[in-house]
């Protein structure tokens, strides 16, 4: 029973990593269940076992994505309890993914705006394609708050910080030019530095 158990969970894990991916490197519409169960390397019935539909296997990619990036922000918060050095080490580990996020964009924010546009998802299925984003809103305001901004600065401070983040990736992609990221993430820590955020 728990061999059988382990092997399911095994195959589900395959599943999980093969759906991030080609929702990647395809795009979620470009995307099916059997490629998916293909690049896995589980029979193409096998996927409907662990996934109804495609909107599911999204859901649990998303998860994926919030898991790996919680564990960074608390990589973050281990390494210091300085609210200023957090959010450097958070733009310094961000802007050393200019290159791949120039070749490939953001996997979260596509995969997010690709769920929001998915007519067969149920609406109160959208809440999931926020985990990453209201997660990190909200660390990134955590520090701003520490930092003496009141909670409505607090913020919006953030959101500002992350949308300049998604914005340099966003366009870097669509021109595939890495230097444009790091020439706005200069330019973004110049000001967060002057302000005494940095």
């Amino acid at each position: 029973m728990q061999k059988r158990q382990k092997r399911a969970s095994e195959k589900q894990t395959r599943l999980v990593q093969a759906g991030a991916e080609l929702f990647r490197s395809r795009g979620y519409d470009g995307t099916s269940l059997t490629d998916v169960a293909k690049a896995a390397g589980v029979p193409p019935g096998g996927v409907f076992y662990h996934f109804r539909t495609k909107a599911d296997l999204a859901d649990a990619v998303m998860q994926q994505h919030h898991r790996h990036f919680s564990g960074q922000l608390q990589q973050i918060e281990t390494a210091t309890p300085d609210p200023r050095k957090r959010l450097r080490l958070f733009w310094e580990g961000a802007e050393k993914l200019a290159a791949d996020r120039a070749a490939l964009g953001c996997p979260v924010l596509a995969l997010a705006g690709d769920m929001a546009a998915d007519p067969a998802r149920p609406e109160a299925a959208q809440e999931h394609r926020k985990l990453v984003m209201a997660h990190t809103l909200g660390w990134l305001a955590a520090q701003y708050r520490a930092l003496g901004l009141g909670a409505a600065q607090a913020d919006t401070a953030a959101a500002g910080l992350f949308a300049t983040m998604q914005g340099a990736f966003a366009v870097g992609h669509v021109m595939n030019d890495a230097d444009i990221i790091r020439r706005i993430f200069s330019d973004k820590r110049q000001e967060q530095e002057k302000a005494g955020f940095l």
